[in-house]
C-alpha cells in the first residue's frame, strides 16, 4: 500500500496483537523437550518416551513434572514409578540354572539392574514370563504376566502375581478365566494417572473379538470386570483422569473402572481421533486420522469437531471457527479453545466470535495446544531453524494481561 501511494489499512482495534513475553523452554529434569519426543498432547499432559535410552518423562504444568529411566526390557510401575518388573536369564538369579531358562524381578527403577537388590519374583524355569504391567506402591503389588511357552498348550495368557508386603515375597495368581483363550493385542500405561490398559483378542467361528481390562495402580490386587470392545489403537486414545477415550464403529467410546459408556456421533462417523479430553468430556474430529494426525486438527471440515460428554451425547464443538485452525483443546468450563499460527502471531478463539490475537518476539509453529490450570498454552518451536521434529519444545501462556 505504501509503494502505491496508500494509507494504512484500517482494522478493528480488536485485531491489534498482545505482545507476549518469549515462550518458556520446556525442560524437564535439565533436558530440553523436542518435537520428536514429545508426541502426546492431551488430557492436560504433555507425555513422551525415547525407547532406546529408556528414558518416560511427564509434564502437567509449566514448570510440574517428571522423567524416569528404566531398563527397556522392563514395565514401569504405576502409580510412582519407582520400581520396575523384567525378565531377566536364569542365572542371574541361580548360577546353577539352565542356561536358556528364564526369571522374572523386581527392582529398582534403573537403566542397570543391580541383581544383588532385586527380588526374584518367579524362580528360573523354561517359561518366559513376559511382564505386562506393574502396580502398586505401598504394602500390596502386583505384576501382570503373559507366561510365553514353546509349547502352545502350555502356555497361561494372563497370570497375576501378588505381594502384600511391599514387595518382599510374591504369589502366583491364575488370571481372569475369560482370557484364556486370548492373545495380547495392545498395552498402554497412563503413568500420570497410575492406570494400565491391555487389549485382548481372540478369534472363534463368530469372528474376532476384543476385551479390555483397565487395570488401577491404585488398587494392584483388583482384576477389574473385562470390557467387550472394538479393535483399538492404545495409543492413538485419550486418556484423563483414569478415563479412556477413542473413537470407533458406533461412535465414542468411553472406559472407566470396567464400564464402557458409547456416544453415538452425529452424522455416524467411525474414524478419527479424539483431540483433547477430561475424565468427564472429549473433543473429536472424525476424519481420516492418518490425514489429520493424532494431535492436530487441521484436517477436520469446518463444524465438524464434536464434544461428548460422560452421561450426555455428543454435539458439535461451539463456535468453531474456520479451516484455518491447526489446533484445538477442551477448557474446564467446557468451552472450546482453538489456535492457528502465521508468524509470530498466533490467533486464539475460546467461543467469541472474533480471536484474540498475541505476537510472540519471533516467528514460530505451533506444535499443540494444552491446558494447564484452566488456560490455554501454545506449545511452540521455532519455524526459521531446522527440522521441526528435532526443535526444542517452548510454552506460552495465552491470556491478555
Amino acid at each position: 500500500r505504501a509503494a502505491a501511494g496508500l494509507g494504512p489499512a484500517a482494522r478493528a482495534a480488536a485485531m491489534a496483537p498482545v505482545a507476549l513475553p518469549a515462550p518458556t523452554p520446556l525442560v524437564v529434569d535439565g533436558r530440553r523437550l523436542d518435537a520428536d519426543s514429545a508426541r502426546r498432547l492431551a488430557g492436560g499432559t504433555i507425555a513422551g518416551e525415547i525407547v532406546h535410552d529408556g528414558w518416560a518423562f511427564a509434564l502437567t504444568g509449566p514448570d510440574t513434572g517428571w522423567s524416569v529411566q528404566w531398563d527397556d526390557y522392563a514395565v514401569l510401575a504405576v502409580p510412582d514409578r519407582s520400581w520396575m518388573a523384567r525378565r531377566c536369564k536364569g542365572t542371574d538369579i541361580d548360577p546353577d540354572a539352565d542356561e536358556l531358562s528364564t526369571a522374572l524381578i523386581a527392582a529398582a527403577t534403573g537403566v542397570e539392574v543391580d541383581h544383588e537388590r532385586c527380588v526374584p519374583v518367579l524362580p528360573p524355569g523354561d517359561e518366559w514370563p513376559r511382564p505386562l504391567a506393574a502396580l502398586g506402591a505401598g504394602a500390596e503389588r502386583s505384576i501382570v504376566i503373559v507366561r510365553e511357552q514353546l509349547d502352545p498348550s502350555r502356555q497361561t495368557l494372563y497370570d497375576l502375581v501378588v505381594s502384600t508386603d511391599g514387595g518382599q515375597r510374591w504369589t502366583l495368581r491364575p488370571g481372569p478365566p475369560q482370557l484364556t483363550s486370548h492373545s495380547l493385542a495392545d498395552a498402554h500405561a497412563d503413568r500420570v494417572a497410575g492406570t494400565v490398559d491391555l487389549l485382548f483378542r481372540t478369534r472363534d467361528e463368530r469372528g474376532i473379538h476384543h476385551v479390555l481390562l483397565q487395570l488401577d495402580g491404585a488398587r494392584p490386587l483388583e482384576v477389574p470386570p473385562p470390557i467387550e470392545t472394538e479393535e483399538l489403537v492404545l495409543e492413538g486414545a485419550c486418556r484423563a483422569g483414569g478415563t479412556t477415550w477413542w473413537l470407533g464403529a458406533g461412535g465414542v467410546h468411553r472406559a472407566r473402572g470396567g464400564a464402557l459408556t458409547t456416544l453415538a456421533v452425529p452424522g455416524g462417523a467411525a474414524t478419527g481421533h479424539v483431540v483433547d479430553c477430561t475424565a468427564d468430556a472429549a473433543l473429536v474430529a472424525p476424519g481420516d486420522p492418518v490425514e489429520a494426525g493424532l494431535l492436530g486438527v487441521a484436517a477436520a471440515a469446518p463444524g465438524s469437531l464434536h464434544v461428548c460428554t460422560a452421561g450426555g451425547a455428543c454435539a458439535p464443538a461451539p463456535s468453531a471457527p474456520p479451516r484455518v485452525i491447526d489446533h484445538a483443546a477442551l477448557l474446564p468450563d467446557g468451552r472450546v479453545a482453538y489456535v492457528a499460527a502465521r508468524g509470530p502471531v498466533i490467533a486464539l478463539w475460546t467461543g467469541a466470535a472474533a480471536p484474540t490475537y498475541f505476537a510472540l518476539p519471533r516467528d514460530a509453529a505451533v506444535h499443540g495446544l494444552v491446558v494447564w490450570d484452566g488456560a490455554p498454552w501454545a506449545i511452540v518451536v521455532d519455524s526459521t531453524a531446522g527440522a521441526p521434529a528435532r526443535q526444542p519444545l517452548s510454552a506460552v501462556r495465552l491470556a491478555a494481561p
